[in-house]
Order: structure tokens, then sequence, then C-alpha cells
């Protein structure tokens, strides 16, 4: 891991919160410093997200966002527990990964993780999961909140194009049916991607 920003090393020695773009190959939001596993231009701090964060102080991270990078890591237990040390009570945690149905995930040999509807209720209390299926949480100790779930269904027709935004936001508007859609669905209208938003509990 190396830290390739001045002014980032000196907010964290500051103590100032600050935001992470995960996986950004160079391209952060504004506001967010960018975190990739190849150092090009762009990015901030030079991480493998299966390894230890050993150069982010605990507690000083307000928020996270990451797109369609944690499928590209094989140690998911181990890195939402480095995310939950860095991040601060109440931080927010965005993660946007390809859904188990796309098609496409399966073609891309650096692809490790697959991710459903119950992947992230494996890090919060049985008690505060969302889903009317509770999983179990005893592969680590650490707690974030699910605040909400949704999948974004794949759109590569004209018709799917426009069918599919309207039986979205039903299959996205009530936990019923979003269970109902990956047990029965899924495998005919894939979705394209998941979106998980967290809250990170100490």
């Amino acid at each position: 891991m190396k830290i390739l920003n001045d002014t980032l090393i000196n907010d964290l020695k500051c103590g100032h919160l600050v935001r992470f773009e995960f996986g950004s190959g160079g391209m952060s939001r504004d506001g967010f410093y960018g975190l990739d596993i190849l150092p090009i231009e762009g990015v901030s701090v030079v991480a493998d997200l299966n390894a230890p964060l050993d150069l982010i102080p605990s507690n000083s991270v307000c928020e996270i966002n990451s797109h369609h990078c944690f499928e590209h890591v094989s140690n998911i237990i181990g890195l939402m527990e480095e995310i939950h040390r860095i991040v601060i009570p109440g931080g927010l945690i965005k993660i946007t990964v390809p859904h188990f149905s796309n098609p496409y995930f399966y073609s891309d040999p650096t692809h490790r993780t697959f991710f459903g509807l119950y992947t992230m209720n494996y890090f919060s209390n049985v008690d505060d999961q969302l889903m009317t299926r509770k999983v179990p949480s005893f592969y680590t100790s650490v707690r974030f909140r699910v605040i909400d779930i949704k999948f974004s269904l794949m759109k590569r027709s004209f018709l799917s194009r426009l069918r599919w935004p309207l039986l979205g936001k039903l299959i996205n508007s009530k936990v019923k049916w979003m269970e109902w859609y990956e047990k029965k669905l899924c495998w005919q209208v894939p979705a394209e991607q998941i979106t998980y938003h967290l809250e990170v509990l100490k």
C-alpha cells in the first residue's frame, strides 16, 4: 500500500475526515480520494483491497463509494472488516457490483466474488436485516446497518429499455418483490448490478 497524494497525507496527519472512492481507476468523484490497485493518474492511494489498509488510520473516513470494484476482491470479509475499522461510527458506504444473474460477470477472469440480495446481511445483526429470510452473521464481529438495496435491470435491447424501468420500480418497491425477483425471475430478466447503502455500526 502506498499513499501518493500529499494533501491526503496531510489530511490524515491532521485528523481530518476523508472520503474514498474504492476502485476509482483515476476518476473519483469531487471530494473523494481515489484508491486503486494501479498507480494511474488521479489515484491517491495504491492498494490491494485483499490486504489490510494499514496506512489509513482507524476512524479517519466518513464515506466510501465504490462502483464495480468489490467483485474483483476475493477476501470480502477481510475488506469489510478493514472498512469497518477505518470508517467512523455512522459513516456511509455505497457499493455497486454486478448481480450474480448478470451473464457478463462470468466472462471477466478477474472477477472473484458473487453478490446477491442477501450478501450484506451477513455483516448485519439478524434482527436488523431487511429481508424476511434471515442469514447468519457469525462470520465476523463487525456490524453494518443495511439502509437500502436496489437492483438495476439489464437494458440491452430497445424493448428492454422500454419495459424494464417500470418492472425495476416494482421490484425495488418492496422487500417481498425483491426476494421474489431473485428467486423466480432474475435468470429470465437479469440484473446488471445491485447497489447497497450501508451505515457503519460501532
